[in-house]
């Protein structure tokens, strides 16, 4: 096999695997506009017995989480299908699927560190018992929720 149709293979076999490896995420953010998971979330949030105060800074935060990460969900998503599209073709351009993985690269960081940035802001509104219930519990949801995935055929 010749070196360029061998790096243009492995870039194809990383490329794809970026273009899946998130979709998941993607499809549980579209089930957000929803809100099923409201419910959950609500349940968390009256478990730590916040205050009013609490409530509503929390509130303001989710409101303004999803608005932002509705915008890179959405920027992430065309980039997966300008990636597939590239793929598709009969004679991709690596260049440009460089590039392509170049911005889901870029998008899926900002995306972590959103995800950090939260965090942070959480801490700034909970107390630490708070915070420690908080966190526990997501984790267990997480932990419920993957091993539920991994059930499904």
């Amino acid at each position: 096999m010749k070196p360029l149709n061998k790096q243009m293979m492995i870039l194809a076999a990383i490329a794809l695997g970026l273009v899946f490896s998130g979709t998941a995420n993607a499809k549980m953010f579209e089930k957000e506009e929803g809100q099923p998971n409201k419910d959950k979330r609500d349940q968390v949030i009256q478990q730590l017995n916040l205050t009013p105060q609490q409530e509503a800074q929390i509130n303001q935060l989710q409101r303004l989480n999803r608005q932002k990460a509705k915008e890179l969900f959405r920027k992430l998503n065309e980039k997966r299908r300008e990636l597939a599209d590239e793929l598709d073709k009969a004679r991709s351009n690596p260049i440009k699927i460089r590039v392509l993985i170049a911005a889901l690269k870029d998008i899926q960081g900002r995306l972590i560190e959103k995800r950090v940035e939260d965090v942070l802001k959480m801490k700034e509104i909970l107390t630490p018992e708070q915070y420690q219930k908080f966190s526990e519990t997501l984790k267990n949801m997480h932990k419920r929720n993957f091993e539920l995935k991994r059930r499904q055929p």
